[in-house]
């Protein structure tokens, strides 16, 4: 049992035997409908959301699967899962929260690759630059992430190259320094000058290492790493500005639009049209401006049915169950409410 399929049943523990295998899996890889997103705030699992956006569906499926196969997880009505006693006696002493306690999917979502990728090609390009290298493959093939640390350094001021390059490799030193796991499982994955970093799998190796644990370890030591950075942004100047502006970049591509549209000052009644999207989608954008507290409630809920959510409003852990205690609000009101945290 390694902690990648230790998240998977602490999460199916909190869901309570609410879901089933695609919602589950969906969830850990941060798919925006907007019933995961109501189911975010219901069974508070904002952790969760994305932890695993990198992992592909099949190994998720395969990994819980096999779960199941081994008796930690059973079955319920309508294929709904809940953890066994085997299950529940395995995950008794953990938790996401308390053992990668800077893990936090719904904070870094769709952010934390991008810092990852950012700092391994801003990293070679300090190091050569100190070292005169002025010819050699960027370690990371991407163009979007090339085309982002090209503008990271061009708009860094700086009289004198080598020093501005010194400066970055003293400020990495100090924040891995600062980070509570070992800062090996970063170092290991960098390249510049003559050293050449190594793949997830190798460095899992160096340290003895399950793979999926390793990859834990990987997304706690980043999501540190972008905890400090976001604190104390003048602490680490040059690497804070490799971090993507929070919350915007979490966005859909799509819901980026709708954003746009009302910052341009469209009311909410017209955006509909003017996108030709459904009603359903159209509402799914503000869940997640709301969610990601973009823009506030009071944008898409009038004061009366805010009052009467406020009113009315009582522990539920299903979107029925609450329009049972709130007839008066319709199902999109009511999503828009659950996500405000009110």
């Amino acid at each position: 049992m390694n902690d990648y399929q230790r998240v998977i049943l602490d999460l199916i523990r909190q869901l309570n035997g609410s879901k089933k295998l695609k919602q589950v899996t969906d969830i850990l890889q941060g798919v925006k409908t907007s019933q995961n997103m109501v189911d975010l705030f219901l069974y508070r699992i904002q952790p969760f959301f994305g932890v695993f956006e990198n992992k592909a569906f099949f190994d998720l499926k395969m990994t819980c699967d096999n779960l199941i196969t081994d008796g930690y997880i059973i079955l319920k009505s309508e294929d709904r899962l809940a953890l066994s006693s085997l299950g529940l006696s395995t995950v008794s002493n953990f938790t996401l929260q308390a053992n990668y306690q800077n893990v936090n999917g719904w904070r870094w979502h769709r952010r934390l690759p991008v810092f990852a990728l950012s700092l391994q090609l801003a990293t070679q390009m300090t190091a050569n630059r100190y070292h005169k290298i002025a010819h050699y493959f960027p370690i990371v093939r991407d163009t979007t992430i090339q085309a982002l640390c090209k503008r990271w350094w061009l708009g860094l001021k700086k009289d004198d190259e080598q020093v501005l390059a010194k400066n970055y490799h003293d400020e990495l030193t100090s924040l891995l320094d600062s980070l509570t796991v070992s800062p090996e499982i970063v170092v290991d994955r960098l390249t510049g000058g003559q050293t050449i970093g190594l793949t997830a799998e190798q460095s899992a190796n160096k340290h003895h290492l399950e793979k999926n644990t390793y990859d834990m370890q990987w997304l706690e030591a980043l999501s540190q790493m972008m905890f400090l950075l976001e604190r104390y942004p003048k602490s680490w100047p040059l690497l804070s500005q490799l971090l993507l502006d929070r919350p915007v970049a979490q966005l859909t591509e799509s819901a980026q639009i709708t954003y746009q549209l009302l910052l341009d000052g469209t009311s909410v009644a017209d955006i509909q049209q003017q996108r030709r999207l459904k009603k359903s989608t159209i509402v799914d954008h503000y869940v997640q401006l709301i969610g990601l507290e973009i823009m506030p409630l009071d944008a898409f809920v009038n004061k009366a049915n805010r009052e009467y959510y406020e009113a009315n409003k009582k522990m539920a852990t299903s979107l029925k169950e609450a329009r049972m205690n709130m007839p008066e609000l319709s199902y999109d009101t009511l999503k828009l409410c659950l996500v405000s945290g009110r």
